[in-house]
């Protein structure tokens, strides 16, 4: 998941609060380990039986850990800059027991060795924190080049026009359904200060950015108050 300030993407710190991160995406966004299940069943007629996953801002685990008991199979590879994250997810490997099928690097997937290439990608909730002055894309090229041709890819965003009352009233909802589930009042409005700072897009500019980096969209596979995940393929 989320990853920890970097120059090259401009991402957000996430190191203060590493360890509760995993509990705290379920209060504000519903339906989070549902969608794991269903990238985990797109998945699973998309990829070869020994795929060779690739998955892009992998601190908290949650990927390896959707993936790694369903498909025994499976190789893992995770980047993400911040290591307090890659940690959690470290740790999360080793209590499931699949640590000698995943693989962890402290940086992106432009740090990976050249050459290396994988038959899948997931891509959960970062493209959010990465300014669109070039490095969105950059960002997403470079998940493009590690990839195979047609090799699917699984991307979660925080997606809307921040600035719109639309995008306000939805917000508002996204609060009301974290302060129901236990999330502080305070808490809730330092999440909401951040969102409406952050970089998030419009969907549709979302999908000129897949467009442009060399991906073909086949599916919204979910999509929760401001919160959506697509399947796609490199073409």
């Amino acid at each position: 998941m989320a990853a920890a300030a970097r120059g090259d993407y401009k991402l957000t710190d996430y190191e203060d609060r590493a360890a509760r991160y995993g509990s705290d995406v379920r209060l504000y966004l519903p339906g989070y380990g549902a969608m794991f299940d269903m990238a985990a069943a797109l998945l699973s007629s998309r990829a070869p039986g020994d795929c060779n996953l690739l998955v892009v801002a992998a601190g908290g685990g949650e990927e390896f850990c959707a993936f790694g008991s369903r498909f025994p199979g499976w190789k893992m590879t995770g980047v993400d800059p911040s290591p307090a994250m890659l940690a959690v997810a470290r740790q999360r490997v080793e209590e499931m027991g699949i640590g000698d099928r995943v693989e962890t690097l402290c940086g992106t997937a432009g740090d990976l060795p050249e050459g290396k290439v994988f038959d899948a990608a997931t891509c959960m909730f970062v493209m959010g924190m990465i300014q669109d002055d070039g490095s969105k894309l950059a960002f997403l090229r470079e998940v493009a080049k590690r990839l195979k041709r047609g090799a699917p890819l699984l991307l979660a965003d925080a997606v809307g026009d921040v600035g719109s009352e639309a995008f306000g009233r939805i917000m508002a909802d996204v609060a009301a359904h974290g302060i129901s589930g236990g999330m502080q009042e305070d808490e809730m409005d330092k999440f909401r200060s951040q969102v409406g700072r952050l970089p998030i897009v419009t969907e549709a500019r979302e999908m000129e950015l897949m467009e442009q980096a060399g991906f073909a969209v086949e599916y919204q596979y979910f999509r929760a108050l401001i919160f959506s995940a697509w399947i796609a393929y490199k073409k």
